[in-house]
């Protein structure tokens, strides 16, 4: 019995052996990345619950993942225990409106944990603590750091486009009004995201019209929104960052009226925590 019981374990470890050398593939091989992720017809964009600060992820049908700024360093565990749930290892861009706190302090912590190819940012810098730790982070693990302008395409597939509208140069004294601003489009569903971007900002922008999600300017600051903007942008769906127990106390109750007076829907962060909007380019469905 027992010489009978040593050759049945033979000959299932004969059987096994092919399995584990078979499955054992580099990482990063193309085959591997898509039978564990295979392609989908959906877009996902997630904002994220960063307290005093705004991060936004994209997530394309191809499973590329950018990151529109990293929220403070005081909520960078969050995010990047969130993107961990998302199962996410690499991430393809990371996108830096502008050099504030608010924006770029969880940067060294998101290098630190993921694989990052790119940083696009506006070319703006602060003489901070946090933008410094920013700026050494970026270098010591980012594979690609270059300034973004106007007109550049981040990414591009047929039915999805995502490129920077703004600034053509930095020419404000207040960075913030040099915000990289970001256009992404899928099928026929849009979102626009405007970093911080102030009202001269908002004068000098070639604005884009009938836009289905805005994430809103400085975090519901009145400064970063205009009626005129409003009515040229006519957003379906405003979402508002940042905690409900910010020390700057917003959002702006001013700004509040004008986006209800206009009868736009609006989603807030510090109300709802994290958001999870899905779209296949003709209808957008959203968790909280």
């Amino acid at each position: 019995m027992k010489v009978k019981s040593n050759i049945l374990l033979v000959i299932l470890g004969l059987f096994m052996l092919p399995l584990t050398i078979d499955l054992h593939v580099e990482a990063g091989n193309d085959l591997i990345e898509r039978y564990q992720k295979p392609k989908n017809n959906k877009m996902e964009v997630h904002f994220v619950d960063s307290i005093n600060g705004e991060a936004s992820i994209i997530i394309t049908p191809e499973n590329k993942v950018i990151l529109i700024d990293s929220g403070s360093k005081y909520s960078s565990d969050k995010l990047v225990e969130y993107l961990k749930q998302l199962d996410v290892l690499e991430i393809h861009t990371l996108l830096i409106s502008n050099p504030y706190s608010s924006y770029i302090g969880g940067v060294p912590d998101i290098v630190n944990n993921f694989h990052v190819k790119r940083v696009i940012d506006p070319g703006t810098a602060l003489q901070t603590d946090t933008f410094k730790k920013y700026l050494s982070s970026v270098r010591k693990k980012v594979d690609t750091h270059k300034v973004g302008r106007a007109g550049d395409c981040i990414y591009e597939t047929d039915n999805l486009t995502l490129k920077a509208i703004y600034p053509s140069r930095a020419k404000f004294n207040d960075v913030r009004d040099n915000s990289l601003v970001i256009l992404l489009k899928y099928k026929d569903i849009s979102f626009l995201f405007t970093g911080a971007l102030g009202k001269e900002g908002l004068l000098d922008l070639e604005v884009p019209t009938n836009i289905n999600i805005l994430k809103v300017s400085r975090m519901g600051d009145k400064k970063g929104t205009s009626d005129n903007f409003l009515d040229l942008v006519s957003p379906q769906i405003a979402v508002i960052m940042g905690g409900s127990d910010n020390p700057l106390n917003l959002p702006d109750q001013d700004l509040m009226h004008s986006l209800r007076k206009r009868g736009i829907h609006i989603e807030r962060t510090g109300q709802t925590g994290n958001m999870n909007f899905k779209t296949d380019g003709k209808k957008v469905d959203w968790n909280l």
